[in-house]
């Protein structure tokens, strides 16, 4: 029974105790209390030794050893009730005895042991009672003692106090006569309740007085300082601290190096969370493949952290592998890794990924925040854009899916989820599945029972424990609760404005258009499409057309479904936000307006709209002095910017002189109005005219001769006189001296070779100006 008591073997402890029974031996006090401390920590064994201790006989039962395992035992179940109900029993048999060594008064193991319980449950007030009363009963105490009180003051104290309140505890340790002077164990535990007192410098001058005093530090020792250099990595980002983290870390390590002592599984898995807080991703990389090429043991946090720094440096498919990594140990994620994972997939385009993760998370019982619902809808939105029809639905009801249920539940906290120094210890174990408290107090050479696990000193329900107070945790799940009970939360308090557009945008152009609209005219979707320059919130800034492609969506979806009515609806937000959209929306609104029964008011009002978006837009080019279009499709050449004077007025002033005087005298002037519709060219700036290919300048010259002809053409048809016309200015540069009209047969006989015909007599064959096609003009 010993034996099973130090190697923490339950089973076979309680097989003993059968055993013994069978053979009808007699249940020994030290064989009970051997039993129920082997039991410590398997849940299923401790009820059954609580069972066994509770049939026994009192002269069994009833010594402080065993009564002081059963304490722990009851702790660790949450029993409250009877570890307290066991130790009044004790105090009173304590004052009815004649002496204390004859007496089964409490002794220090049992304080111990009850102090260390209200401490992991967030009562320190209950520990500062029962350190009066043992104080009061002439118990002495121990370093175990003050190493649980200084864990208590530290926790419990107000955000920036723990660490000088851990302070004062050592000193009334160090000034009680009962404990001897301070040795390592008592500084290690100073050191980390300063650290998880959000103090470093505490943490590190404790540690230079301990130096000081003679005192050696412990691998324990080392391990604490390795996380208090995760709080200089959180003042660092903060620009509160100058040192860096990291290289304080490695020094840390080489000191250890230099004094012989070997870093265990605790000290390596602090160093890499220490790196991967500090943004140092090469270095946490090499540190995890060197714990993993030596077969150690990761902890969940420190995966976890790798997991965090990987999507804080967008590597989603390096977080995904340590994700991989943890499904392996059977470690589960928290819910802020589970939320940075989904964002990042998100971001970095791995939609299925995220999409699988988010699913993950909902089945767990996590709720995802703001920023990682927006990131997850507006991922959903893209690939319903990017894929086909079937996948773009597919990927719209998720979007969907996704937003509902958040509005439904609430999204989380900020907060929500994480841990903090202490919870981390309770669920982070060693290789010898001992917390940081417990392997401080292993240095301890002292036979003595600990509460193990979490106990909650207002919940007595049988079977029941739970886990560390947080007072965050509390107030979260309450606010929680009482959101769920008002109802469904309104859309910007579970999406941001970008979130809120890509989903209407997308719900319109995938045939969702019932809730397109119903997002649309919400207060969150209204607040959404206002400008930045309305709304006056840096959360609502322009974000690349955004807006005004919802807009262009939605009032083309609607003209699609033939809702005219709720076109003009989207058309009216338009010009209330003064939003410039596409002016083929415009037009396609203006074409349903005309087929349908809407006042002729709204018609122009759309073409109105229309001309105040050229003209702006002409005014915003002249105002930011942007040059003149030099270039456009609609013509062949060079725009001319000044619209004052046409080109081909120009010309027709200078036509060439005509045969006769009657000719001249009935030539009537040429038609500015029909002239204008021509194409205006000019020099380029410099002045001089491009030189161009001959066959090009041939064919632009065709081009304004013909407009010159059709015009005299028209005019003097109804004088019923006719004119020449003289072509004869297109054999410029011609090599062979022919009419470009005449008979390209016989210039290609006597060029020696067969040509194909070029642009130019295409262009005029085309017009019945080309070759074997000249025609008289009257």
């Amino acid at each position: 029974m010993s034996v099973c008591a130090r190697a923490g073997r339950a089973k076979e402890a309680l097989g003993a105790l059968r055993l013994m029974r069978t053979r009808g031996y007699p249940l020994e006090p030290y064989t009970l209390a051997s039993a129920l401390t082997a039991c410590r920590g398997a849940p299923r064994e401790e009820e059954e030794a609580l069972e066994v201790f509770e049939s026994a006989p009192p002269e069994a039962s009833a010594t402080t050893a065993v009564r002081n395992a059963a304490i722990a035992l009851y702790a660790a179940r949450g029993r409250a009730d009877r570890a307290f109900a066991l130790y009044e029993e004790m105090r009173a048999e304590g004052a009815n005895a004649e002496s204390f060594l004859e007496s089964n008064a409490p002794d220090t193991i049992t304080y111990n042991t009850l102090i260390a319980a209200c401490v992991a449950s967030n009562k320190s007030a209950r520990a500062s009672a029962l350190l009066k009363d043992m104080i009061a009963a002439g118990v002495p105490r121990s370093e175990r003692t003050y190493v649980s009180l200084m864990a208590s003051a530290s926790r419990t104290a107000p955000e920036g106090e723990g660490a000088a309140a851990a302070a004062r505890v050592f000193a009334e340790a160090e000034a009680d006569d009962t404990t001897g002077p301070a040795n390592e164990f008592i500084y290690t535990a100073l050191i980390d309740a300063q650290s998880k007192g959000g103090d470093p410098n505490a943490a590190f001058e404790t540690y230079g007085k301990m130096k000081d005093a003679g005192v050696s530090p412990t691998v324990v020792t080392f391990g604490c300082l390795l996380n208090a250099c995760r709080h200089f990595a959180s003042t660092e980002s903060s620009g509160e601290s100058d040192v860096d983290p990291a290289d304080l870390a490695y020094a840390l390590l080489s000191e250890m190096s230099e004094r012989g002592v070997v870093p265990n599984d605790r000290c390596q898995n602090a160093l890499v969370r220490v790196v991967s807080e500090a943004g140092r991703i090469d270095d946490m990389l090499d540190e995890v493949k060197a714990i993993a090429r030596r077969r150690g043991k990761f902890e969940r946090t420190t995966l976890e952290g790798v997991v965090r720094a990987l999507c804080r440096a967008s590597y989603a498919e390096r977080a995904l592998r340590i994700l991989s990594w943890m499904d392996v140990r059977g470690y589960s994620p928290s819910a802020p890794t589970y939320r940075a994972l989904v964002q990042v997939c998100a971001t970095e385009g791995q939609v299925q990924w995220a999409w699988t993760l988010h699913q993950r998370m909902r089945r767990l019982g996590h709720r995802p925040d703001r920023p990682t619902c927006s990131a997850l809808t507006q991922a959903l939105c893209r690939a319903a854009v990017a894929t086909d029809s079937g996948e773009a639905r597919g990927m719209l009801r998720r979007a969907i899916e996704a937003f509902e249920r958040a509005a439904a539940t609430g999204v989380a906290a900020e907060g929500e989820g994480e841990t903090n120094a202490w919870d981390e210890d309770d669920e982070r174990m060693s290789p010898t599945g001992m917390t940081v408290e417990q392997e401080i107090a292993s240095m301890e050479d002292q036979s003595d029972w600990d509460a193990v696990g979490d106990w909650s000193l207002e919940n007595d329900a049988r079977g029941v424990a739970l886990g560390p107070a947080c007072p965050l945790k509390g107030e979260v799940a309450a606010a929680a609760e009482a959101k769920a009970k008002r109802g469904k939360v309104p859309p910007e308090e579970v999406l941001s404005p970008g979130a809120i557009r890509s989903l209407i945008a997308a719900a319109a152009r995938t045939g969702e258009l019932r809730f397109a609209l119903k997002l649309y005219r919400s207060p969150g979707g209204r607040a959404a499409l206002k400008p930045a320059r309305v709304r006056g919130e840096s959360g609502n800034a322009e974000d690349r057309g955004a807006r005004r492609e919802v807009f262009e969506v939605m009032c083309e979806a609607c003209c699609h479904e033939g809702l005219v009515d709720v076109a003009l609806e989207v058309f009216d937000d338009i010009k209330a936000h003064d939003v410039r959209v596409s002016k083929v929306t415009l037009a396609f609104l203006e074409a349903c307006c005309r087929r349908s029964k809407v006042p002729e008011w709204r018609v122009f009002d759309v073409c109105a709209q229309l001309r105040h978006q050229v003209t702006a837009k002409k005014q915003a080019r002249l105002a930011a002095q942007m040059p003149a279009k030099s270039r456009s499709h609609h013509v062949y050449g060079v725009v001319d910017s000044a619209d004052s004077s046409d080109e081909d007025d120009v010309d027709a002033m200078n036509l060439p002189p005509a045969s006769s005087d009657e000719d001249d005298a009935s030539r009537p002037p040429a038609s500015s109005s029909s002239s204008s519709s021509a194409a205006v060219v000019q020099d380029d700036g410099g002045g001089e005219r491009r030189r161009r290919r001959d066959v090009e300048d041939k064919w632009e010259r065709a081009r304004r001769e013909r407009s010159r002809h059709r015009a005299r053409g028209a005019a003097s048809a109804g004088s019923g006189g006719g004119e020449s016309l003289d072509l004869a200015w297109l054999t410029l540069d011609d090599p062979y001296g022919d009419d470009p009209y005449g008979d390209y047969d016989s210039r290609d006989r006597r060029a020696g070779r067969e040509e194909e015909m070029d642009p130019l007599q295409a262009e005029l064959r085309t017009e019945g100006l080309g070759r074997g096609n000249r025609q008289d003009p009257s």
